[in-house]
Parts: C-alpha cells; sequence; structure tokens
C-alpha cells in the first residue's frame, strides 16, 4: 500500500469539506475552507483545487490538473523549486519525458530530445527584435539529453521560462 502523502494548502486552510482521490489519474480533489480576511473577505471561503497524489503538491484547479494527469498522464507532479508554491513539472511514464508547465504553455523532454545548452530567453514577442533573436538563436549550441534526470532539468528550466 502507497504511503499517505502529507498535503499543505498554499492558502490559510481552516478545514477541508470534502476530499476525493482519483488514483487512477494521480490527483486529490478538494473542496476546502480557507480564511480570506486577508484579502478581504468574510473569513470563510470555499475553494476548489488539486493536489499530487504522489507528492500532495498543489496543482491547481480542476480543469488544469485533469488536462496535466488525464491527458498528458503525468505522475511524480512536483514544484520546479522548493519554494514555488505550485507544481510545474511532472513525468509522463508511458512516453518516459519530464513536462514543464505554466498557464502559458506546456512541454515534453526526453532522451535524445535537443534542447539549446544557454538560459536566453525564447520571448520573441516584439516584432523590432524578431529578426534579431533568430539570427541569434542560429548561433546557439544544442545540446542533446542523454539522461532523464537532464530532461527534468530541461523541463524546470521551461516552466521557469514560461511562468
Amino acid at each position: 500500500m502507497k504511503k499517505e502523502v502529507k498535503i499543505k494548502s498554499p492558502w490559510n486552510l481552516i478545514r477541508v469539506k470534502f476530499q476525493r482521490k482519483y488514483i487512477k489519474y494521480g490527483y486529490i480533489y478538494r473542496r476546502e475552507i480557507v480564511d480570506d480576511t486577508e484579502y478581504g473577505g468574510t473569513g470563510e471561503m470555499e475553494t476548489v483545487t488539486c493536489y499530487s497524489l504522489d507528492t500532495g503538491h498543489w496543482i491547481g484547479n480542476p480543469r488544469s490538473t485533469r488536462c496535466l494527469c488525464k491527458k498528458h498522464g503525468l505522475r511524480q507532479i512536483q514544484k520546479a523549486e522548493p519554494n514555488h508554491c505550485v507544481a510545474s513539472i511532472g513525468f509522463s511514464e508511458e512516453e518516459q519525458k519530464w513536462y514543464g508547465w505554466s498557464h502559458r504553455a506546456i512541454f515534453g523532454f526526453g532522451i535524445n530530445d535537443e534542447v539549446f545548452t544557454d538560459n536566453s530567453s525564447e520571448d520573441c514577442s516584439l516584432y523590432q527584435n524578431f529578426l534579431a533573436k533568430m539570427e541569434d538563436r542560429l548561433k546557439r549550441k544544442i545540446q542533446v539529453i542523454k539522461t532523464l534526470k537532464e530532461a527534468k532539468e530541461s523541463a524546470k528550466n521551461f516552466a521557469k521560462s514560461v511562468s
């Protein structure tokens, strides 16, 4: 039997109103009563949020959690950095890839995938900088991912770059 994970709500939790474990998909759905006085509320507000069944880390709302866990099949969902409050990386057993994401994008990294070796920004949103940045990209060095540990690091870097 799997060890029970400790869940730490990112909010000032008063009580758990309802909890359901979606074991097949690897997450926990919860309705929580949280203290919202810090935000000008009445003192008790109901939230609906989800946590990783593997790690207990906060994933987010049910819609994005279903996308990550059910559609992409991600498990071992965790924070990219220990001081973050929300999880932004996870592993796909089927694809043997580590994924990184934010509210803006999601991408998976696996063995034999190619990544840039530097940490330069991928943001080319301004047209006037577009050509210069494209030229810079052509000069950048590419590295082939050889291990799942390197894939996990690439997923962390990607999550940071799109957050």
